[in-house]
């Protein structure tokens, strides 16, 4: 999985971008898992995504990392998912 994470355009121009990408299906934990039994579910999971690549503002995080924090909710009556995420950007030194 890739992903791309930016900032839009401010009147002149893009500050930068980050392109990271989950490497392993190991990278992805699963916190907790609860299912309903109206076929509802609340998933918490945690991700690491390394940063392939760093653009402008951005570009001390190239070889970093993303700790990702996820919690998705599956509501069967509406066919309704709601995903919150939580990010940790750290530089290739370790340093936010």
């Amino acid at each position: 999985m890739e992903t791309t994470v930016g900032v839009p355009p401010s009147g002149g121009g893009t500050p930068g971008r980050l392109k990271a990408e989950l490497r392993t299906r190991d990278s992805a934990h699963p916190i907790d898992f609860n299912e309903f039994p109206d076929g509802s579910w609340i998933g918490n999971f945690t991700e690491e995504l390394v940063i392939l690549e760093a653009t402008g503002i951005y570009q001390s995080f190239a070889g970093g990392h993303i700790h990702m924090v996820d919690r998705l909710e599956y509501s069967a009556s509406g066919d309704n998912l709601i995903e919150h995420c939580f990010c940790h950007y750290s530089r290739k030194n370790g340093k936010p």
